[in-house]
């Protein structure tokens, strides 16, 4: 069994209407987009659009942008009895869009909604990425990057950041995780321990938290406090 890192520290410390995520290529994946406003479809990774083919004769419009793609569906004016009118798009359309290596296949559905953000993803090349970022570090090192990266919202490549609001009570001290960074076979959590006296917490007693299991590191930013502190933990995970 890998040691347990203990890491003590003292740290000097765009709106969309809708969004879609966790597209995975080589599969036919269908949305509802905005008919009457323009869509914006997002590369996972940060990954540049390098092409996209779709049936002309549809008059869809495409604006590649970096690792965004702009769609807007056409709107026709008619005119009756010397009054013009809009009418909107209201069928489907295939798209094949490659970011990077990757291609997805998107049948996008009109509908008087308001515009949609979808965002890609692309898992079996995030673990890739996630493993190499791992094998190329010391144990120690890694333990170190990790702490360091959920402190700075810097996530690496491969890895994934997301909220959580898992809680428990140690003694006199309210422990909430409220954000995590996982991938490569690690998570690491950080922690917000409140309470209203002065109490102590070391690293033997957070890892037997229910909440966790199979600790690898452990940093507490002030083991004595009052008030509120901080805290993370770094766990071994299954890939």
């Amino acid at each position: 069994m890998r040691k347990i890192l203990v890491i003590l520290m003292v740290i000097s410390v765009a709106t969309s209407y809708g969004a879609v995520t966790g597209l995975e290529p080589d599969t036919t994946s269908r949305l509802d987009m905005s008919s009457i406003d323009v869509n914006r479809i997002v590369c996972p990774n940060k990954s540049a659009v390098t092409n996209f083919v779709h049936s002309e004769e549809k008059g869809l419009q495409l604006q590649p942008s970096g690792e965004n793609l702009f769609v807007k569906f056409p709107v026709i004016e008619t005119e009756s009895v010397g009054r013009k009118e809009k009418v909107y798009y209201n069928g489907s359309a295939e798209v094949f869009l490659s970011c990077g290596s990757s291609v997805y296949s998107l049948i996008l559905t009109a509908k008087r909604i308001p515009g949609q953000t979808v965002y890609l993803s692309d898992t079996s090349s995030d673990m890739k990425k996630a493993a190499e970022y791992t094998v190329s570090k010391s144990y120690d090192e890694l333990m170190l990057d990790l702490i360091g990266a959920i402190i700075h919202n810097t996530v690496p490549k491969g890895f994934k950041l997301s909220d959580t609001d898992l809680q428990e009570t140690y003694k006199d001290i309210q422990i909430t995780a409220v954000k995590e960074i996982s991938g490569g076979g690690f998570r690491v959590r950080e922690l917000v321990l409140r309470s209203d006296k002065q109490v102590s917490i070391i690293d033997t007693e957070l890892i037997k938290l229910k909440m966790f299991k199979n600790v690898k590191a452990v940093a507490i930013m002030s083991p004595v406090f009052s008030g509120t502190t901080t805290a993370y933990v770094v766990e071994g995970v299954a890939r």
